[in-house]
């Protein structure tokens, strides 16, 4: 199972990672990153050992119990100036440093530069920029100074950082790593989870593919999720917020610790830093619950040109484990019980439900414009007594149906209802997680997996930049 590091090795992580401005770092060969968790008021966090404290504003830190309550505490409005350019005439600037991410020549790299920020705040905005016209900074940026939180009766900046030597509890769930606390645009607390790829990446697993999945299937999930996780990291999914990635489906669904065993932990190890490769790129490596017999080419799915991921029949012609009439994915049951009803389902829909959703009245024709590849619908016209509507995302016209579990669905007009007869859960773009399960209790391994749903990708190990690492290891 995991090692948890001594107090003394977070800490010097912790300095490390609190310099910058940015959350993502390479420190002692890790990748560490910021992942939200929750926007509260109030926070209350637990651990089995000592809890301890920092503000960015005092290099010190405080030892506390293993039960710490937090309290925020909004300070009065004040503002600092941001300077990223000419700034040498200001040397009583205080001066942070700001990564940003980018993909350059087959690595990722974090590339650095100075800011300086005004170590004076303002108590409007209309003071902070008279006091740079009267400087004749041209080129600057506000920041809101940061509130305050309480602790035990003492107040205390935000940004905070807290570790522990042992996991820290918050909201019943158990995280390794650090929390971080910023500043909402709520008038509350933002709380982070800082904290190393394969750590993250081993809890994901168990919420992406489940603890059911034979080891083949989870190293195939663990190299897909760490190839979505730099992917969704340089594309700035959240950057904007304060973090790099959230917690949910939206990102990937992370809830540290709470499922992990060993099998997903050394699944994550075990790949440790493996990402897919297409053409010097990382792979945008999307994965969804069951395809239904085939994925879907994500140009026919979002318009997205990505010839790594595209129609693919899930069985191998050449093979005689699985065929066009009983695909892997259609096993799936055999293995894992939640799967069972993936493959092949019904839904019973009204009309009279359709067209109050698009507010048309009562539906009475659907027509078909577009289908992808795989059977998935792209495309629908729905008229009703009152108009009609027509539908031309494959997420749309799920929601519109119940949430149905994908658009790969023929449709019976049943007097007052509609009922569906589909195939498949999610979207059915990239890897197929049920189809995965099944190959890999078959004998394939997750490199065959992986190359089966990724065409043409390969394995790449050695992706961060060299430079990086020397520069964040001084």
């Amino acid at each position: 199972m995991i090692r948890y590091p001594l107090k003394a090795v977070l800490f010097l992580i912790l300095l490390l990672i609190f310099s910058g401005l940015n959350a993502v770092r390479y420190i002692d060969n890790r990748l560490f990153f910021d992942i939200f968790l929750d926007d509260v008021k109030t926070i209350e966090l637990i651990s089995k050992g000592n809890i301890y404290i920092q503000s960015d504003k005092d290099s010190s830190y405080i030892e506390c119990s293993n039960l710490l309550k937090i309290n925020y505490k909004k300070v009065n409005e004040s503002f600092e100036i941001i300077i990223e350019n000419d700034f040498d005439r200001f040397p009583d600037f205080r001066i942070d440093s700001v990564s940003y991410n980018s993909w350059q020549n087959g690595f990722f790299e974090i590339k650095k530069k100075a800011v300086k920020i005004s170590q004076k705040g303002f108590i409007s905005e209309e003071k902070a920029s008279a006091f740079a016209k009267k400087h004749n900074i041209k080129k600057y940026k506000l920041k809101e100074n940061s509130g305050n939180v309480l602790i035990k009766g003492k107040e205390y900046a935000l940004p905070l950082m807290i570790l522990s030597d042992s996991p820290i509890e918050f909201m019943g769930v158990r995280y390794n790593g650090l929390i971080r606390l910023i500043d909402s645009e709520h008038g509350s607390m933002k709380v982070i989870n800082c904290i190393d790829m394969e750590e993250y990446i081993a809890g994901v697993i168990p919420y992406e593919i489940g603890l059911e999945a034979p080891y083949e299937a989870l190293k195939a999930q663990a190299v897909a999720a760490r190839s979505q996780t730099i992917y969704k990291i340089l594309n700035n999914r959240h950057a904007s917020e304060g973090y790099d990635l959230c917690k949910t489906t939206h990102c990937q669904v992370y809830k540290g610790l709470t499922k992990q065993n060993e099998n997903t932990y050394r699944a994550a190890i075990e790949t440790s830093n493996e990402i897919l490769i297409y053409q010097d790129k990382v792979v945008d490596a999307v994965f969804h619950s069951c395809c239904g017999g085939s994925t879907e080419d994500a140009k026919d799915a979002w318009g997205t040109n990505a010839p790594y991921l595209v129609h693919t029949d899930d069985y191998r012609s050449d093979q005689s484990d699985a065929s066009e009439n009983n695909p892997y994915c259609s096993q799936g049951g055999q293995y894992v019980a939640w799967y069972q009803k993936a493959y092949e389902w019904t839904e019973k829909v009204s009309k009279q439900s359709l067209g109050e959703k698009l507010g048309i009245g009562t539906v009475t024709d659907i027509q078909i414009i577009k289908r992808g590849k795989s059977g998935r619908i792209h495309k629908m016209k729905v008229s009703g007594t009152n108009g009609s509507e027509t539908l031309n995302k494959e997420l749309q016209i799920r929601s519109l149906f119940n949430n149905a579990k994908s658009s790969s669905f023929t449709l019976k007009d049943n007097g007052s209802n509609y009922i569906l007869y589909g195939h498949g859960m999610g979207h059915g773009v990239g890897l197929c997680q049920i189809g995965a399960i099944v190959q890999a209790h078959i004998g394939y391994n997750y490199i065959d997996i992986l190359s089966f749903y990724y065409k043409d990708t390969m394995i790449s190990n050695q992706w961060i930049l060299k430079e990086f690492i020397n520069e964040s290891e001084e």
